[in-house]
């Protein structure tokens, strides 16, 4: 299946035995991607196996939906414990216990229009609920953090995470008090506009949560 399935990025298929052939160092002989594929597969039955199972995990992930999801997961499963490989069968076991949450991973949260430069074709995608925008924040965090050496001033760190976060705020020194608080920034020219219930309830409270 995965010699049939992989493509390049010329989308034409990566493992076709017509491919051009390159000369490999390693192996001492002119072979492509079809060639080197037969030889690692020939080592062991395991990796055979193993590469099958791998395609039908991707293969799950991208056919089907959060209604066919439930019964396509416990096939995925089953046929991974069965395989008697130690690596994958701890990953089945991983499967069993996320098995909630990837079905929910299934559900989509948006429509996605785009159009063909060379066609004019337009193809509609439905994107699913993923937590990429919470592991970029975090990554941020802890970059800010990382270029800081760290922080002892909780109010400081803060406002720089906001600062980097949340683009259409600013801060400044109130004349009251002389503590910073956060505002709207006045840049005309910033179409990105943070809520000004958000900016009271951190300058009230100190927290933010995306």
């Amino acid at each position: 299946m995965h010699f049939s399935n992989a493509m390049c990025k010329d989308k034409k298929r990566l493992f076709d035995v017509t491919r051009k052939r390159y000369y490999n160092a390693h192996f001492r002989a002119y072979l492509n991607p079809y060639d080197i594929a037969q030889k690692l597969v020939s080592i062991h039955p395991d990796i055979n196996k193993a590469w099958e199972l791998k395609d039908e995990v991707t293969d799950f992930y991208v056919s089907n939906t959060v209604k066919t999801a439930p019964e396509a997961i416990e096939t995925v499963i089953k046929h991974l414990r069965e395989s008697n490989i130690e690596e994958l069968v701890a990953f089945s076991k991983t499967l069993s216990n996320w098995k909630v949450e990837i079905i929910n991973s299934f559900c989509t949260s948006k429509a996605e229009y785009n159009v063909s430069k060379d066609t004019g074709e337009i193809t509609v995608e439905q994107k699913r609920i993923n937590n990429a925008l919470m592991e970029n924040r975090n990554a941020i965090i802890k970059l800010v953090t990382k270029a800081a050496n760290g922080y002892r001033n909780w109010e400081r760190f803060r406002n720089r995470c906001m600062l980097v976060l949340e683009k259409g705020i600013d801060f400044e020194i109130d004349k009251d008090d002389s503590s910073i608080k956060m505002v709207e920034k006045k840049d005309p020219d910033n179409q990105i506009k943070c809520c000004p219930s958000l900016i009271s309830a951190i300058n009230r409270f100190g927290v933010y949560a995306p």
